[in-house]
């Protein structure tokens, strides 16, 4: 199976602990399911050419991933400062979000037919290519999206009927609203709610996965990103939906036990 996530890629930085590590929802997608086991897998965006890229090429170098796609324009690697309560929680402030070189780029024609020739494809909702990508896809590419806190019912409609799951990390807990917007389209919904678990809206049912308990909480940076690699994995390798939530959670929990999402 050939997989590429983009393009959301950048530098993590924690000031309190003064570390730095690559993430962002593309490369921890990336890394997750690279160590499921899968050999083809890709990534695809924009970093810039300052210390900071060079973590991130030489992480792909270290997990074996295809970066021949990640394109290095002149100018700083998006970035973002993080900090963790006593609990492990991630949070960030206003403003310490740095964008960098991550929008100053467009994927050239060669980027999209690798792209499209993947078998699973996967993306944040606010990348700039989403609506060029669902007005190009083809039937063999399943297509994953992360909404990421976008829980609005009418905004996820928008774009579900071309998607092949959505996944969604809702701020508001509108189970209802996103059971029966995936019952009406007939589209996988999964909504990842941290410590109460998981719940999959799939072909009409609905499917529930406790969190697993863990000792420490270390840092839950990148938990999303590490249960959407590990579910699009499994259920694309013929695993039943209790059986990839189980591997995602799984796969999320181990996540928590260090700071970033490549742990």
């Amino acid at each position: 199976m050939k997989i590429i996530a983009f393009s959301s890629i950048c530098i993590d930085y924690f000031p309190e602990k003064k570390l730095s590590v690559p993430g962002g929802n593309s490369l921890n997608f990336a890394v997750q399911t690279r160590r499921l086991g899968e050999k083809d897998v890709a990534i695809a965006g924009f970093i810039g050419t300052d210390p900071a890229s060079k973590q991130i090429l030489k992480l792909c170098v270290d997990e074996g991933i295809n970066a021949r796609y990640i394109n290095q324009i002149e100018g700083a690697t998006a970035s973002n400062k993080l900090y963790i309560t006593a609990e492990g929680e991630r949070y960030s402030k206003p403003g310490e979000w740095q964008n960098g070189v991550k929008d100053d780029g467009l994927f050239t024609n060669e980027v999209w037919n690798f792209i499209l020739d993947q078998d699973v494809i996967a993306l944040p909702c606010n990348d700039r290519h989403l609506d060029d990508l669902l007005k190009e896809r083809t039937e063999n590419n399943f297509i994953s999206v992360d909404f990421m806190h976008f829980d609005s019912a009418d905004f996820i409609s928008r774009y579900l009927p071309l998607l092949d799951i959505a996944f969604v990390s809702p701020e508001h807990r509108s189970l209802n609203s996103l059971k029966t917007l995936s019952c009406s389209l007939n589209k996988p919904v999964v909504a990842m709610l941290g410590a109460e678990g998981s719940i999959a809206f799939y072909d009409g049912k609905e499917y529930k996965q406790n969190a697993l308990k863990t000792e420490k909480v270390v840092d839950t940076t990148g938990c999303g990103d590490a249960y959407q690699a590990a579910f699009c994995y499994a259920i694309n390798h013929n695993s039943t939906v209790n059986e990839a939530m189980q591997l995602a959670t799984v796969t999320a929990t181990k996540v928590l036990t260090g700071y970033g999402g490549v742990w």
